[in-house]
Protein backbone atom coordinates (compact mmCIF):
# COMPACT_ATOMS: atom_id res chain seq x y z
CA UNK A 1 0.00 0.00 0.00
CA UNK A 2 2.43 2.46 0.88
CA UNK A 3 4.74 1.68 -2.67
CA UNK A 4 1.50 2.06 -4.55
CA UNK A 5 0.83 5.71 -2.53
CA UNK A 6 4.38 6.56 -3.32
CA UNK A 7 3.88 5.54 -6.90
CA UNK A 8 1.09 8.15 -6.91
CA UNK A 9 2.72 10.94 -5.20
CA UNK A 10 5.61 10.53 -7.71
CA UNK A 11 2.94 10.88 -10.48
CA UNK A 12 0.96 13.80 -8.98
CA UNK A 13 4.12 15.55 -8.55
CA UNK A 14 4.83 14.66 -12.27
CA UNK A 15 1.31 16.24 -13.35
CA UNK A 16 2.00 19.54 -11.16
CA UNK A 17 5.33 19.87 -12.99
CA UNK A 18 3.38 19.50 -16.52
CA UNK A 19 0.63 21.72 -15.32
CA UNK A 20 1.79 24.16 -13.28
CA UNK A 21 -0.21 27.37 -11.76
CA UNK A 22 0.81 29.78 -14.12
CA UNK A 23 0.27 27.63 -17.58
CA UNK A 24 -3.55 28.43 -17.01
CA UNK A 25 -3.40 31.63 -18.25
CA UNK A 26 0.21 32.44 -19.71
CA UNK A 27 0.98 35.40 -22.22
CA UNK A 28 2.06 32.37 -25.09
CA UNK A 29 0.01 29.09 -25.66
CA UNK A 30 1.39 27.10 -28.60
CA UNK A 31 -0.77 24.65 -29.81
CA UNK A 32 0.15 21.41 -28.52
CA UNK A 33 0.14 19.01 -31.86
CA UNK A 34 2.08 21.78 -33.76
CA UNK A 35 4.51 21.53 -31.07
CA UNK A 36 4.77 18.22 -31.25
CA UNK A 37 5.18 17.29 -34.50
CA UNK A 38 8.74 19.98 -34.00
CA UNK A 39 9.62 17.83 -31.09
CA UNK A 40 8.99 14.41 -32.69
CA UNK A 41 11.31 15.85 -35.86
CA UNK A 42 13.40 17.58 -33.96
CA UNK A 43 14.43 14.32 -31.78
CA UNK A 44 14.34 12.01 -34.12
CA UNK A 45 16.82 13.68 -36.20
CA UNK A 46 18.55 14.58 -33.04
CA UNK A 47 18.74 10.44 -32.02
CA UNK A 48 19.64 9.83 -35.62
CA UNK A 49 22.93 11.85 -35.57
CA UNK A 50 23.59 10.85 -31.29
CA UNK A 51 23.78 6.83 -32.61
CA UNK A 52 25.67 7.62 -36.03
CA UNK A 53 28.25 9.53 -33.46
CA UNK A 54 27.98 6.30 -30.93
CA UNK A 55 28.16 4.04 -34.61
CA UNK A 56 30.88 5.87 -35.58
CA UNK A 57 33.49 6.68 -32.61
CA UNK A 58 35.27 4.33 -30.64
CA UNK A 59 34.89 4.32 -26.88
CA UNK A 60 38.28 6.41 -25.92
CA UNK A 61 37.16 9.56 -28.14
CA UNK A 62 34.51 10.21 -26.15
CA UNK A 63 36.90 11.01 -22.85
CA UNK A 64 35.27 11.21 -19.11
CA UNK A 65 32.14 10.58 -20.59
CA UNK A 66 30.90 6.87 -19.76
CA UNK A 67 28.34 5.00 -22.05
CA UNK A 68 26.06 5.15 -18.94
CA UNK A 69 26.44 8.81 -18.62
CA UNK A 70 26.52 9.02 -22.31
CA UNK A 71 23.14 7.39 -22.71
CA UNK A 72 21.46 9.11 -19.49
CA UNK A 73 22.65 12.77 -20.89
CA UNK A 74 21.69 12.18 -24.34
CA UNK A 75 19.51 9.37 -25.51
CA UNK A 76 17.25 9.05 -22.41
CA UNK A 77 15.92 12.92 -22.60
CA UNK A 78 15.65 13.04 -26.40
CA UNK A 79 13.71 9.30 -26.13
CA UNK A 80 11.61 10.82 -23.12
CA UNK A 81 10.77 14.00 -25.22
CA UNK A 82 10.43 12.06 -28.62
CA UNK A 83 7.59 10.01 -26.73
CA UNK A 84 6.06 12.90 -25.18
CA UNK A 85 5.58 14.51 -28.38
CA UNK A 86 4.37 11.76 -30.07
CA UNK A 87 1.56 11.99 -27.35
CA UNK A 88 1.72 15.49 -28.02
CA UNK A 89 0.65 15.51 -31.58
CA UNK A 90 -1.93 12.64 -31.34
CA UNK A 91 -3.76 15.59 -28.61
CA UNK A 92 -2.62 13.83 -25.32
CA UNK A 93 -1.49 16.47 -23.44
CA UNK A 94 0.17 13.60 -20.78
CA UNK A 95 2.80 13.87 -23.35
CA UNK A 96 3.93 17.00 -21.75
CA UNK A 97 4.92 15.26 -18.65
CA UNK A 98 7.88 13.09 -20.23
CA UNK A 99 9.19 16.51 -22.28
CA UNK A 100 8.56 18.26 -18.70
CA UNK A 101 10.98 15.31 -17.22
CA UNK A 102 13.85 15.33 -20.16
CA UNK A 103 14.38 18.87 -19.20
CA UNK A 104 16.07 18.18 -15.62
CA UNK A 105 18.41 15.51 -17.13
CA UNK A 106 19.18 16.77 -19.76
CA UNK A 107 20.04 20.38 -18.02
CA UNK A 108 22.02 18.24 -15.09
CA UNK A 109 24.15 16.52 -17.96
CA UNK A 110 24.62 19.96 -19.56
CA UNK A 111 25.85 21.35 -16.41
CA UNK A 112 28.48 18.39 -16.20
CA UNK A 113 29.93 18.26 -19.75
CA UNK A 114 30.53 22.06 -19.53
CA UNK A 115 32.53 22.02 -16.08
CA UNK A 116 34.45 19.04 -17.91
CA UNK A 117 35.12 20.97 -21.17
CA UNK A 118 36.17 23.98 -19.83
CA UNK A 119 39.68 24.69 -18.84
CA UNK A 120 41.03 24.96 -15.34
CA UNK A 121 40.53 27.40 -12.54
CA UNK A 122 39.51 29.71 -12.25
CA UNK A 123 38.44 30.29 -16.25
CA UNK A 124 36.16 26.93 -15.09
CA UNK A 125 34.64 28.82 -12.81
CA UNK A 126 34.22 32.01 -15.13
CA UNK A 127 33.13 30.01 -17.69
CA UNK A 128 30.09 28.05 -15.70
CA UNK A 129 29.26 31.39 -14.55
CA UNK A 130 28.46 33.05 -18.08
CA UNK A 131 27.36 29.67 -19.75
CA UNK A 132 25.03 28.18 -17.23
CA UNK A 133 22.39 31.34 -16.88
CA UNK A 134 22.06 31.21 -20.54
CA UNK A 135 21.42 27.83 -20.37
CA UNK A 136 18.69 28.01 -17.92
CA UNK A 137 17.37 30.80 -19.48
CA UNK A 138 17.01 28.47 -22.63
CA UNK A 139 15.66 25.85 -20.81
CA UNK A 140 13.39 27.39 -18.66
CA UNK A 141 12.21 28.67 -21.89
CA UNK A 142 11.55 25.20 -23.32
CA UNK A 143 9.61 24.64 -19.96
CA UNK A 144 7.72 27.28 -20.30
CA UNK A 145 6.37 26.44 -24.04
CA UNK A 146 5.73 22.98 -23.48
CA UNK A 147 3.72 23.15 -20.55
CA UNK A 148 1.50 26.26 -21.57
CA UNK A 149 0.46 24.36 -24.81
CA UNK A 150 -2.65 23.12 -25.46
CA UNK A 151 -5.18 21.47 -27.76
CA UNK A 152 -7.68 23.03 -29.47
CA UNK A 153 -8.18 27.12 -30.68
CA UNK A 154 -6.63 29.86 -28.37
CA UNK A 155 -9.35 32.60 -27.87
CA UNK A 156 -7.03 35.12 -27.99
CA UNK A 157 -6.18 36.55 -30.70
CA UNK A 158 -3.42 38.53 -30.32
CA UNK A 159 -1.71 35.30 -28.17
CA UNK A 160 -2.72 33.34 -31.15
CA UNK A 161 -0.46 35.28 -33.45
CA UNK A 162 2.05 35.50 -30.90
CA UNK A 163 2.55 31.59 -30.21
CA UNK A 164 2.49 30.97 -33.99
CA UNK A 165 5.63 33.03 -34.51
CA UNK A 166 7.21 31.20 -32.09
CA UNK A 167 6.63 27.71 -33.59
CA UNK A 168 7.27 29.36 -36.74
CA UNK A 169 10.99 29.97 -35.40
CA UNK A 170 11.16 26.63 -33.91
CA UNK A 171 10.35 25.10 -37.43
CA UNK A 172 13.14 26.69 -39.12
CA UNK A 173 15.12 25.77 -36.25
CA UNK A 174 14.41 22.39 -37.28
CA UNK A 175 14.95 22.91 -41.02
CA UNK A 176 18.08 24.24 -40.36
CA UNK A 177 19.44 21.90 -37.90
CA UNK A 178 18.17 18.94 -40.48
CA UNK A 179 20.14 20.45 -43.15
CA UNK A 180 23.62 20.49 -41.29
CA UNK A 181 22.85 17.17 -40.48
CA UNK A 182 22.78 16.34 -44.32
CA UNK A 183 25.96 18.96 -45.09
CA UNK A 184 28.06 16.74 -42.76
CA UNK A 185 26.59 13.35 -44.02
CA UNK A 186 26.71 14.26 -47.62
CA UNK A 187 30.47 15.52 -46.49
CA UNK A 188 31.61 12.42 -44.71
CA UNK A 189 31.45 14.32 -41.52
CA UNK A 190 31.10 12.31 -37.83
CA UNK A 191 28.93 13.72 -35.19
CA UNK A 192 29.70 13.96 -32.23
CA UNK A 193 26.99 12.66 -29.84
CA UNK A 194 28.05 15.14 -26.68
CA UNK A 195 27.50 18.25 -27.83
CA UNK A 196 24.60 17.73 -30.18
CA UNK A 197 22.84 16.52 -27.05
CA UNK A 198 24.06 19.94 -25.33
CA UNK A 199 22.15 21.47 -28.62
CA UNK A 200 18.89 19.48 -27.33
CA UNK A 201 17.81 22.74 -25.61
CA UNK A 202 16.08 23.49 -28.29
CA UNK A 203 13.29 22.98 -28.91
CA UNK A 204 14.15 21.11 -26.68
CA UNK A 205 16.00 21.41 -25.75
CA UNK A 206 11.35 24.46 -28.85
Amino acid sequence: MNTRNEVEDKMTLLARLAEPEFAKDPLIRPNARMLGAILVAFNALLLAATFQGFRTLAGPTLGDVTPLEAFMGTVLPDLLVLLGGIAMLRGDLRGKRLVALSIPLGFCYFVVQTWQTLPYQPLKLVGMFEIVPIAVIWYGFFYYLVVTSQVGPDPRPHRKVVSRAVLAVAAGVVLLFASDLFTAASGGGNSDPVPQASAQVTIAPA
